[in-house]
């Protein structure tokens, strides 16, 4: 009788060896091909994508601040000049001399098409930021996108980590 007990748990030990080496060869094998170095690599990449949309960014608004003194400041420069020369030959205007009357109605031509100018120069602007308004939305939709593909890696990795601890629990349950 205590023959078979023997011969049962000799049997049950090598059992229980061959499930403990054929477990640790699939712990060795899942530990290969979980490659951190790759994800590791793509979240640095995702970082550094982040540092250069921030860099461009703020690139973006020196060039609209600068853009909009530029417009400014030539707009007072235009209003100004406007002002001056319109009160000069306003005056000649009312001394009668004919040459003064058409130089006025020149003036006021070309003043008006350099307003229409200035507009059409805001209209150009408007539309550019609205152009960048678009591109930082669809950075922001990729980003997102890459949010979601990180969530999906930390996912798999947590599943991973679940199974390689299953996998331990049972080669320590083997031996």
């Amino acid at each position: 009788k205590m023959r078979g007990e023997m011969k049962g748990l000799v049997e049950d030990g090598k059992r229980k060896d061959q499930l403990a080496a054929s477990l640790s060869e699939e712990l060795g094998g899942m530990q290969a091909g979980v490659q951190r170095g790759g994800y590791t690599r793509r979240i640095m990449e995702i970082v550094r994508n982040v540092g250069k949309q921030e860099a461009d960014i703020q690139k973006i608004l020196e060039d609209t601040r600068s853009i909009q003194g530029e417009i400014n400041g030539s707009a007072d420069v235009l209003s100004r000049s406007y002002g001056s020369v319109d009160d000069m030959v306003y005056r000649d205007a009312q001394k009668g001399d004919d040459s003064a009357r058409q130089m006025y109605k020149v003036l006021v031509a070309m003043h008006e098409c350099f307003k229409g100018l200035e507009g059409a120069i805001a209209e150009t602007g408007a539309v550019e930021n609205q152009v960048r308004d678009l591109e930082a939305k669809i950075d922001q939709e990729t980003a997102r996108a890459g949010a979601l593909n990180a969530q999906a890696v930390r996912k798999d990795l947590a599943e991973v980590a679940a199974e390689n601890e299953a996998l331990e629990k049972a080669l320590a349950s083997a031996s």
